[in-house]
């Protein structure tokens, strides 16, 4: 009996030892893992500090290193740069956590350097287009679409390219995408007659081909229009197809004389553009401004502000959304995001994250949530499981003045960036226009408020089953020990 009772004492020994070391061991790795977290805004901060006149029109990009990149129009000579607008570039690195120092990229250009926008493609190669009134390669002084790009591994940019080569009028306000080839897709604004477009404005489209190096011929996209097309914004989707909305004068498919949204895709297997669609099927008054994201199911999703009282959206200009279904090949019902908005909300811009969901930001002139009557940057994020909409957040809290032009991107980690350019005097920036940055990530308590993943997951972390699986294999190692120990 005696026996007995000691090998029981040696069993309940074993096993509550395992178990100990085993809640050690939990302990540690729940300490490094299992933390509460919670999703915020960074405090702004002032990308331009090296500008000393009126900073605008910003875009950026964000590279699969985590490394963001900002481009702007600015008015200062910096860098012998002259008093006209040149186009100045800065990127936020993310292993310094340190912004670079500003960058010229208009070199090249005498004239007006205006609307760039941005793109990185997989290897971290900077992509910028721009419109620029420069007589440069023989381009004229009218506007043409130039493009630049920063290599990665020599950090030089390259020399400037026309794109807008056949063109003979105005081109301008380009857009820019890459694929997962490399290749380049711009689209632009242009009143050139050009393939009997007519001298009204149409929408033009080109690529870069990364395999032969070289540009294709322009393309009108805008074929069935037969008034202005302007405002035009191109995705790509995983197939390497180019999608192109823009905003149209054009009474087509029963839409009216006023502005419309306009939407067509080009099919990379054969080469050739759908029809065109309209997008703002439910809008009676002015549809401007669209902007287009993609998913990796190929769906489409669009936002445009519209001056339409639909839905109770009132006769202010709101944010409208819809998105083209790629199975059912069918657009939804347009819904309104500007729902707590109660004065004008313009210049939206939409972005799709990894998990699906989608973000949109907006300039709005509503006094919500302490922002003021001035105009603000809005941001409102879209589930893709539930199909509903969050309340509206203010993104510039510490802007006392006019907040304009947002853009938006957003990495790997589902962090999302925002830049906008802003008249405050914040951070001694002056009353000039300045461009502002935030970010919205999550963070981990007892982490440092910049964690490159967010997912929430760790090999360490261990799950109510996981946790099951290792107090049974320590029973069994326990039973199995004593056992051994008995003979």
């Amino acid at each position: 009996m005696k026996k007995g009772k000691m090998h029981l004492n040696l069993l309940i020994a074993v096993i509550l030892s395992s178990i100990f070391f085993s809640m050690i061991f939990i302990n540690i790795n729940a300490s490094k893992t299992l933390k509460t977290s919670s999703t915020v805004w960074t405090t702004t901060e002032v990308v331009s500090t090296q500008s000393t006149d009126s900073s605008a029109v910003s875009a950026v990009a964000v590279d699969k290193s985590g490394n963001v990149h900002v481009v702007w129009q600015d008015y200062t000579d910096y860098g012998g740069s002259g008093t006209d607008l040149d186009i100045f570039y800065k990127s936020w690195i993310s292993t310094s956590k340190s912004w670079t120092t500003t960058e010229v990229v208009s070199t090249e250009s005498t004239g007006l350097s205006e609307n760039a926008v941005i793109v990185v493609d997989l290897y971290g190669n900077v992509h910028v287009v721009w419109d620029d009134n420069t007589d440069y390669d023989s381009s004229g002084t009218d506007y043409d679409v130039f493009y630049k790009y920063l290599n990665s591994t020599t950090h030089t940019w390259t020399t400037t390219e026309v794109v807008s080569t056949e063109c003979s009028s105005f081109s301008w306000y380009p857009t820019i995408a890459v694929d997962k080839s490399r290749n380049i897709h711009v689209a632009w604004g242009d009143f050139t007659d050009y393939g009997g477009s007519g001298t009204d404005g149409d929408i033009f489209y080109k690529r870069w081909n990364s395999t032969t190096k070289s540009w294709t011929t322009a393309e009108v996209v805008s074929t069935e229009s037969i008034d202005h097309s302007v405002m035009t914004e191109i995705a790509v989707d995983v197939y390497e197809n180019a999608h192109v909305v823009w905003e149209d004068y054009t009474d087509y498919g029963g839409a009216g004389t006023d502005h419309d949204i306009f939407y067509k895709r080009w099919n990379s297997t054969t080469n050739l553009w759908t029809t065109t669609e309209v997008v703002s099927t439910e809008s009676t008054l002015d549809s401007d401004k669209p902007s287009i994201a993609m998913n990796s199911s190929g769906n489409v999703y669009v936002v445009w502000e519209d001056e339409t009282d639909y839905s109770g959206a009132g006769s202010d200009s709101d944010i409208f959304f819809k998105y083209w279904n790629s199975t059912s090949n069918l657009w939804t019902t347009t819904e309104v995001v500007s729902t707590e908005s109660t004065s004008g909300s313009f210049r939206s811009k939409i972005i799709q994250s990894t998990s699906g969901n989608i973000y949109v930001v907006w300039e709005d002139l509503t006094s919500y949530l302490s922002a003021g009557s001035d105009k603000d940057i809005f941001f409102k994020q879209w589930n893709i499981d539930t199909r509903s909409w969050t309340t509206t957040d203010v993104v510039s809290t510490e802007s006392t003045g006019v907040s304009q032009y947002p853009e938006i991107c957003i990495d790997k980690y589902n962090k999302t960036h925002v830049v906008w350019h802003d008249n405050t005097n914040y951070d001694e920036s002056g009353t000039d226009n300045d461009i502002f940055y935030k970010k919205y990530h999550t963070i981990s308590n007892g982490g440092d408020g910049d964690d490159n993943d967010d997912s929430g997951s760790d090999i360490g972390s261990i799950s109510g089953y996981n946790l099951c699986i290792l107090m049974g294999a320590i029973f069994i190692i326990s039973i199995f020990t004593f056992r051994k120990r008995l003979k």
